[in-house]
């Protein structure tokens, strides 16, 4: 016969393991989830101007629930890098400024800028960077803005001078100038203004025109729209391959009757793309005369505008392509970067591209390119799943790809931009 337990004798156990659980649970203490409230504030504190604040919201944000993170990039996408606030009092309406550049000439660019009545520091607004001709500078641009009417009032302009060594007839030394320019003049409005990042457009003339029609097709992913008077240049020699290019960026063209072959072929050829493939979004306008003797298309500025008013720019389309290759105009300048997610690092002389998303799979068809880098996030595919990369059919890449705050923050404080963030990004070769 088994003895009985005198009753009670069981409780010291039962309280040394209570204990002892409790103790463990202590050291494995659950991540704080980040609600929506919670988010809320840490996105406010780092795009804000406080350096306190914002180092105390990355520390915290290091310790929620890695599957919670995903919400932040959502809630900053809500808003814009706030910029200093000015240490004098703030200029307001028309003037002018010099911006740092080391690319050009005198290491500086000079530019008008005209903010409307309503711009307060604190809020965001649209940015048009307008682009004048050769042989002449951004001031002969400034009664254009003024005779547009009050759609201005919907926008930040900014007007550059091309910072061209000198006027000696060859465009050789012009091409890298020009492209540091729209570079520098970019990073500068972000840093010292409230820039809606979703709705910056480029606006030019003849010249002016041609590159921003090329910076488009070289950037599109920066870009919600753009509208180009009397010329285009491209970036590849093959003219469907550079329309492709811009195919998620709309545009607005103007080109005059009589104006020379060249640039109203240039006009017509671009018209014809449009038309073929579905989807592709502009608006194309050839006016009686000579587009020089408008001048410069005037009467047109106002609907121009409003052809940008309610356009927000593609940020991760699923299919886009591009061309990497050589400048035509200067062979030392390549024309690499970023685009969209996709960063040419090392080609083969000039290639052309298509980047196909289709679920967890990043797919680049590029027969030049040796070495690049593909920037993720969950817009594109789903992080918490592996992803593979494939390049001209080979996978180069198979596997998870980390959410790393780290990555995310110092994409942040380069580029300004809150609505273009990337978690990581993967460096392939073929």
């Amino acid at each position: 016969m088994q003895a009985s337990s005198p009753p009670g004798s069981a409780l010291p156990a039962v309280l040394f393991c209570l204990i002892l659980l409790a103790g463990t649970g202590s050291g494995q203490e659950k991540p704080p989830a980040l609600t929506g409230s919670l988010a809320r504030s840490l996105a406010r504190d780092i795009l804000g101007i406080d350096d306190k604040k914002r180092d105390r919201a990355w520390e915290k944000l290091g310790e929620v629930a890695p599957e919670d993170l995903p919400r932040i990039v959502e809630e900053l996408g809500k808003g814009f890098v706030l910029p200093p606030k000015p240490s004098g009092k703030q200029a307001k309406g028309s003037f002018m400024v010099e911006i740092p550049c080391e690319e050009v000439t005198g290491g500086l660019i000079k530019a008008r800028i005209d903010l409307p009545r309503r711009y307060r520091h604190g809020a965001s607004m649209p940015l048009v960077i307008r682009t004048h001709g050769a042989g002449m500078d951004g001031e002969r641009l400034r009664p254009l803005w003024d005779r547009a009417g009050k759609v201005t009032e919907r926008f930040i302009a900014v007007t550059p001078t091309f910072p061209f060594p000198e006027m000696t007839g060859t465009i050789q030394p012009w091409d890298l100038a020009v492209h540091a320019t729209y570079d520098a003049v970019y990073r500068y409005m972000l840093a010292h203004y409230g820039i809606d990042t979703d709705r910056v457009f480029l606006s030019g003339y003849f010249m002016g025109a041609g590159f921003s029609f090329q910076t488009v097709q070289m950037k599109p992913h920066l870009f919600a729209g753009f509208h180009a008077s009397g010329r285009l240049y491209w970036i590849s020699a093959d003219k469907e391959v550079a329309m492709a290019a811009a195919r998620h960026v709309p545009g607005y063209f103007i080109i005059g009757q009589t104006d020379s072959p060249d640039r109203v072929d240039g006009h017509r050829d671009a018209a014809r793309y449009y038309e073929k493939v579905e989807g592709y979004r502009g608006e194309f306008r050839i006016v009686p005369g000579e587009g020089a003797e408008q001048p410069f298309f005037s009467d047109y500025d106002e609907d121009a505008l409003g052809f940008f008013v309610n356009r927000e720019r593609v940020k991760f389309p699923k299919a886009f392509s591009t061309h990497w290759g050589l400048s035509p105009y200067l062979p030392t300048f390549r024309f690499t970067a970023r685009c969209y997610f996709v960063e040419a690092q090392k080609t083969t002389g000039s290639t052309d591209c298509e980047v196909l998303v289709e679920g967890q799979t990043v797919a680049i068809k590029a027969p030049g390119l040796e070495r690049a880098a593909v920037y993720l996030n969950d817009a594109i595919v789903d992080l918490d799943r592996p992803v593979i990369i494939k390049l001209n059919e080979k996978v180069v890449h198979e596997g998870k790809v980390e959410r790393s705050l780290d990555f995310l923050r110092a994409q942040l404080e380069l580029e300004k931009d809150a609505k273009l963030l990337y978690w990581n990004k993967v460096e392939i070769k073929r």
